[in-house]
């Protein structure tokens, strides 16, 4: 292996990247703007880590097929088909043979890998010199003008990966912020960084299906106990926003320091159907207790010690798991001022169980799960999937979490940033003409039962959501999107000494024209508008923006756009994603009224090195500094370069 010596230099924000050249998974390689654009946080992450752990085709069962990938009833029989006829793939180029829609193409291409039989009998030795995955990263982030309240002037993030899919990883991750103090106390895990992740997995050892030492997320059922991370809240595409695919024990590979356990896992094979993982883990996090001495509450880090196992049953067309937690505290927990919620965790120890089935009958897919906590606090999670008729498909999920459901590692669809105190009914259509025009659509009707943060009672909101394209003509197609929302607030009045109950309403639109005029040039014209509406506020905001792209046969691309917006109030905020350099996903919101322009450039170098550079400009006529309490200036610019080798 060669040494490189890599220089960088950047204004706002740089990066330098070594890795290999197979490391080339992006998610604008995969999906569309628009579709990036309607993905949740945690629906990103989902696929990211998808992508960096993908699943070998030929060993999955038809279910999880269905439900690693949100494909349709009619997807997956196409799949079948194909394996019927031809046998198992031998190559990911087949995919392209299926009659599918090339998103759903690039989506699975990427998620999974076929095992190489030439590979099987090489020793750990040579396999480990013979990585699929194997990079370095670093990305340092820098603003201008200078915050002097900051500790230092810049953020940094460090990513490494040394992997061969279903045999072994190992990877670190560390990152520092320019608001965290540079800590060096080995004997509380603080060295130095803000937060920092490791793990080391092992893959496929007889009996023993996954090990893992370090950091890692635990995923199982609908959520209720074991969420791990996964879809929280709802994205474009009905069917994945209720989907979740059964992980299990996974690596930990994100720079959030929320949702992951850090000790030791293992997953093992009891026989061809039954099988359990489980898992220690300790760390400490910052959570109110009781100060004697100064006789108030106070957060502090204390030790939280879980502990914990899933098994399960799984044939052809039915799962059926048990899952159970316990957690231990070193100190009491206590509420703090948050004295206006049932949900909020008090005392030493918790305890989550569950069950959850998952059953498929033809047409038929139902997916279910029962949960516990202390007290006798009951969640429950079911979907039910039907395939109506070719093209057609239909989803129906009821939920209903109880006030004091607590479950602190669990990451179930719903409205509230944790799961409990809400009961709602979700509705969602995929319509597909295969190539000629998609629709998607959901309603989702839900309510909080009783009190929630800055809330003194219960409430009740309804969501609705459209979205799809249509293809004109070739080389032309029109992408569409609606969406209302209307969430029930208690708010203040000068006329009342009593709060009143108000409900708030949001509407957003979008309408985008997409031109391919060669294979190496297309263009793009978007319109974006928002109305919010409240008690005492009604404003309206909106948005137009065009974009460039050009591509000369992956050597050297070119992407430019041009906005103005006018978004007089932070509620009509709009977003829209923008193209950036590998692996910095942008997505802002535009408000106040202003323009903005931005010119992305990569360039390939020789075989697998490239060089990219990105500049933006912002200029506003008008802020909303009295709103935020921020100090924007007039224009602002920004810098990105980065440099892709390959080693």
């Amino acid at each position: 292996m060669r040494s490189k010596l890599l220089f960088f230099f950047f204004l706002v924000y740089g990066g330098i990247i070594a890795q290999s050249n197979e490391e080339q998974s992006l998610l604008e390689d995969v999906f569309s703007a628009q579709q990036l654009e309607l993905m949740s946080d945690a629906e990103t992450d989902y696929w990211l880590n998808l992508f960096q752990h993908p699943r070998e085709i030929n060993r999955m069962k038809p279910l999880s097929i269905l439900t690693t990938f949100g494909l349709t009833y009619d997807e997956l029989e196409v799949f079948l088909s194909y394996k019927k006829e031809f046998g198992k793939l031998v190559n990911k180029r087949e995919i392209d043979r299926l009659e599918w829609e090339e998103q759903t193409k690039r989506r699975v291409k990427q998620g999974v890998f076929i095992d190489k039989n030439d590979e099987e009998f090489l020793t750990l030795k040579d396999r480990w010199v013979r990585p699929d995955q194997h990079y370095l990263m670093l990305n340092s982030t820098m603003k201008l003008p200078v915050d002097i309240n900051l500790n230092q002037p810049f953020s940094t993030q460090i990513r490494g990966k040394w992997a061969k899919k279903n045999d072994y990883s190992v990877g670190v991750n560390i990152s520092h912020t320019s608001e965290d103090e540079w800590l060096w106390n080995p004997s509380q895990s603080k060295l130095g960084s803000g937060f920092s992740s490791f793990h080391v997995a092992l893959y496929n050892r007889q009996r023993v299906k996954k090990v893992v030492i370090g950091d890692y997320q635990m995923i199982g059922g609908q959520g209720l106990v074991f969420g791990g991370g996964y879809f929280l809240g709802k994205g474009g595409d009905p069917l994945l926003s209720v989907y979740r695919g059964q992980d299990g024990i996974r690596p930990y590979s994100s720079l959030s320091s929320t949702n992951f356990l850090r000790g030791g896992a293992i997953e093992l094979s009891l026989g061809d159907k039954i099988s359990t993982e489980v898992f220690v883990s300790h760390q400490n996090k910052s959570l109110n207790v009781l100060d004697f001495e100064k006789e108030e509450i106070e957060k502090k880090e204390i030790g939280e010690t879980v502990i914990g196992q899933r098994i399960g049953f799984v044939s052809q067309n039915l799962k059926v798991h048990w899952n159970g937690l316990v957690g231990l505290y070193d100190q009491r927990v206590v509420a703090g001022k948050r004295t206006d919620s049932l949900g909020v965790f008090k005392g030493n120890s918790l305890v989550n169980t569950s069950i959850d089935v998952s059953y498929q009958y033809e047409n038929l897919h139902l997916v279910t799960e029962l949960a516990t906590s202390f007290q006798n606090n009951f969640a429950s999670n079911t979907t039910l999937f039907i395939h109506l008729m070719k093209g057609v498909n239909w989803v129906v999920l009821y939920r209903k979490y109880s006030s004091n459901f607590i479950s602190p590692y669990g990451n179930s669809l719903g409205e509230l940033s944790r799961l409990g105190n809400e009961e709602g009914l979700y509705m969602g259509v995929k319509l597909e003409q295969y190539k000629k025009w998609g629709l998607n659509f959901y309603v989702d009707v839900f309510k909080f039962p009783t009190a929630t943060y800055q809330q003194e009672a219960g409430r009740e909101g309804v969501e609705c959501k459209l979205n799809g394209w249509v293809k004109v003509k070739s080389g032309q197609k029109v992408q569409f999107e609606a969406s209302y929302d209307e969430v029930g607030k208690y708010v203040s009045t000068t006329n009342s000494k009593v709060k009143i109950y108000d409900k708030e309403q949001l509407i957003k639109g979008s309408l985008r024209y997409l031109l391919t005029v060669n294979k190496h040039l297309n263009w793009t014209l978007r319109g974006l508008v928002s109305q919010f509406s409240s008690y005492n506020e009604n404003d309206f905001g909106y948005m137009f923006y065009q974009d460039l792209n050009w591509d000369w046969k992956k050597k050297f691309y070119v992407s430019g756009r041009v906005a103005y917006f006018n978004s007089p109030d932070y509620s009509t905020r709009l977003y829209a994603y923008e193209k950036n350099i590998r692996y910095a996903y942008s997505f802002p919101p535009y408000y106040g009224i202003g323009w903005k322009y931005y010119l992305l450039m990569k360039c390939r170098l020789g075989k697998g090195h490239y060089l990219s550079g990105r500049w933006s400009t912002t200029k506003l006529i008008e802020d909303l500094d009295f709103y935020l309490n921020e100090n924007r200036p007039a224009v602002s610019h920004q810098m990105s370069i980065q440099m892709v080798l390959k080693i």
